[in-house]
């Protein structure tokens, strides 16, 4: 069911928007901690152009975000699926939620009690914005999902 591949998504991004918060925190201690590192002509082209891929890992964050949700959308299309499925799939939107809460809490206490991790943090508005409201748009994405496929529903006769 396409609702159970919201439940990946949000255990997914919530991962890997660690993942890149942690690759961020070290280059940052790289960056200010090991002057050695860039006394050479290539460690200070290294070190500007990693400055550079670190200051876009907001925005492919924000893009895998979209992008993985939209895919589900698109996919759900092709999806056939009779509307006895909907009462399960607002079942898996709750449980959904349910997941999604603990998962946003989680972000908040990071950026809250870890000084490091925090000014890392700082550089990921987007990122920050979504976990921070990360139950209120999986319930929407799931609701979104649930639509569509009502809609392919209807489109093929079962409504």
């Amino acid at each position: 069911m396409a609702t159970v591949d919201n439940v990946y998504i949000v255990l997914s991004f919530f991962m890997l928007a660690t993942l890149f918060i942690g690759v961020s925190a070290i280059w940052g201690v790289l960056y200010d901690d090991a002057p050695e590192l860039w006394d050479s002509s290539i460690g200070s082209s290294i070190r500007a152009r990693g400055e550079q891929h670190d200051t876009n890992l907001d925005t492919i964050l924000f893009m895998a975000y979209l992008g993985l949700h939209l895919g589900i959308l698109g996919l759900v299309l092709l999806l056939r699926t009779h509307p006895i499925v909907y009462i399960g799939a607002i079942l898996i939107v709750a449980l959904l939620t349910m997941i999604a809460v603990p998962l946003s809490n989680a972000w908040e206490t990071i950026d809250d009690d870890s000084e490091l991790l925090a000014s890392t943090l700082i550089a990921f508005p987007k990122t920050n914005y979504i976990m921070a409201n990360f139950p209120k748009f999986e319930v929407i994405w799931g609701f979104l999902t649930i639509v569509v496929m009502l809609g392919t529903a209807r489109m093929e006769g079962f409504v």
